[in-house]
């Protein structure tokens, strides 16, 4: 299901749309965007339908947020780096 849902999605992460890292190999580089298997919903579970893949960074980032309370903290992150710049 995993090999399924990579070539769905064309081996890019869900969220951010970067190229997925299959396997670091011990690259430090690589880890953010290594595969991650996130879940949509996180009260659901690891079933099919409820998982993406997507970079381990933005998976951790993500944390046991919903998809839309996830796009809320970022719209939130830009909205207050938008200030900072004015």
């Amino acid at each position: 299901y995993l090999f399924q849902c990579f070539r769905i999605q064309k081996g890019l992460c869900y969220y951010t749309g970067e190229p997925l890292v299959w396997d670091t190999h011990g690259n430090i580089f690589a880890r953010k965007n290594s595969m991650s298997v996130d879940r949509l919903h996180p009260d659901k579970g690891y079933v099919k339908g409820n998982i993406v893949l997507c970079g381990y960074t933005t998976n951790t980032s993500k944390g046991d947020r919903t998809e839309a309370d996830f796009y809320t903290f970022c719209e939130q992150v830009l909205k207050i780096r938008k200030e900072r710049i004015v």
